[in-house]
């Protein structure tokens, strides 16, 4: 069996082939086998400091704002698009807590449990609703992005970003802050002093005023305030939000 599949038409985007590659729309003439080397250059491309996952990461704390600015105006090859890259920030928070046992996190489902024994407002469907949230509280990081920027389009509303322009900047600034908390959260637990972890919240908020300052002006220190003030409200925002939908649903479905 032949090693490499070719046509002569491109089977991207079907237009007929003069050279080695589509002059619409660049695809490759051939197209090669997935074999073994590629598989390995795919993880290399994955963990290298060059493309990839490690160079995103890598950008992103050296340098959040302008790299930011190169991927939303000039070169969107070298990052990990920003979906892709906070879900897979979240994925590796929740393995890791899952991995090594959280007393705290425990005995706070068990307090949220016992609410279902009491007379009190919470129906036992909200009470699930919080034990949900409890036990995946990055999901919450997703909510919290969009309120952010709503946010940051307000406090920055004279810069020439739109929404989704600014919802990508969130996502690549949230997911690193998650990075943080389970680096802490590993060096929390390997020394057994749980206020190691408690000092990534200082540390997470510190990044993003950074952050939002380069992004925007870094020369203007109250963009610094507002890039915390803009955390702290996506946030909250996330938190009304959830209390209000569980205060409806309690309603509801007592």
């Amino acid at each position: 069996m032949s090693t490499q599949l070719e046509t002569s038409y491109c089977t991207h985007c079907k237009s007929k082939l003069h050279g080695k590659f589509c002059s619409e729309c660049g695809q490759p003439r051939t197209l090669k086998r997935i074999d073994k080397k590629h598989i390995l250059n795919e993880i290399g491309n994955l963990i290298n400091f060059k493309q990839g996952f490690l160079y995103t990461v890598k950008a992103l704390i050296i340098s959040p704002g302008p790299t930011v600015q190169q991927f939303i105006l000039k070169d969107r090859r070298k990052l990990v698009k920003p979906i892709p890259f906070v879900i897979f920030c979240i994925l590796m928070h929740t393995v890791i807590v899952n991995l090594i046992d959280i007393e705290w996190n425990t005995q706070l489902i068990n307090d949220i449990s016992s609410i279902n024994h009491t007379q009190g407002f919470f129906s036992k469907s909200a009470s699930k609703i919080l034990i949900l949230l409890t036990e995946h509280l990055n999901l919450l990081i997703l909510g919290s992005g969009f309120f952010m920027t709503l946010v940051l389009k307000k406090l920055f509303k004279r810069y020439d970003y739109n929404f989704y322009e600014l919802l990508t900047f969130t996502y690549y600034v949230l997911g690193i802050t998650i990075l943080i908390n389970i680096v802490l959260f590993i060096v929390s637990w390997i020394f057994q002093q749980p206020y190691i972890e408690h000092i990534s919240t200082l540390i997470e908020v510190s990044y993003i005023g950074w952050a939002v300052a380069q992004f925007f002006n870094s020369r203007k220190e109250l963009n610094y305030l507002k890039g915390i003030i803009s955390f702290i409200l996506g946030i909250s925002l996330t938190f009304i939000s959830i209390i209000l939908f569980i205060i409806i649903y309690a309603i509801t479905f007592r």
